[in-house]
C-alpha cells in the first residue's frame, strides 16, 4: 500500500481494525476525510488527506 495514492475501503478496514460498514457510515456522515464516491458503491480515499487526518487524530489523543 505504500506506493498507492489512494486507499480502498477494505484496505482502510484492515489498517484501522474496524469494519467496512463503520467506514461507510463514517463516509456517509462526512467523518471520513478525503473520500470520493465512484459509481454506486466504490469509494476511494486520498492517502495524503487520510494520513494527515489520522496523524492529527493521534496527536489529539496524545494531548488529551
Amino acid at each position: 500500500m505504500s506506493d498507492k495514492l489512494t486507499y480502498k475501503m477494505d484496505e482502510l478496514s484492515e489498517l484501522l481494525g474496524v469494519s467496512r460498514n463503520l467506514l461507510y457510515k463514517m463516509f456517509s456522515n462526512n467523518e471520513l476525510p478525503g473520500g470520493k464516491r465512484f459509481g454506486r458503491k466504490r469509494i476511494i480515499v486520498s492517502r495524503a488527506v487520510f494520513d494527515t487526518w489520522l496523524n492529527k487524530e493521534k496527536e489529539d489523543v496524545n494531548n488529551f
